[in-house]
């Protein structure tokens, strides 16, 4: 069977499904790499203050990721949850 020989419903919840996970693994990598790079910047002890300030902002930024996915996540359950609901109701 060819893509175009599945129904449209099935496409347009695949391609949906498809953006989803996309835009969840870019958040994803986008939080692991701030991690990382707090770290990195956790690791040199500097009197400078600018590297102060870029563990901050790093971590910040680690934190508001963390957030992020937390209320992604939490509504990707919800809208589950409902359609099992629905699902169970018919």
């Amino acid at each position: 069977m060819e893509e175009q020989d599945f129904p449209a419903l099935y496409r347009d919840a695949d391609a949906l499904s498809l953006k989803s996970q996309k835009h969840f693994f870019r958040a994803l990598i986008i939080h692991l790499c701030v991690l990382v790079i707090g770290a990195i910047l956790s690791i040199f002890s500097s009197s400078y203050w600018w590297t102060t300030i870029a563990q901050c902002i790093a971590l910040l930024c680690a934190l508001a990721c963390s957030i992020y996915l937390f209320i992604y996540l939490r509504n990707d359950q919800t809208v589950i949850g409902m359609q099992e609901e629905l699902l169970r109701n018919q």
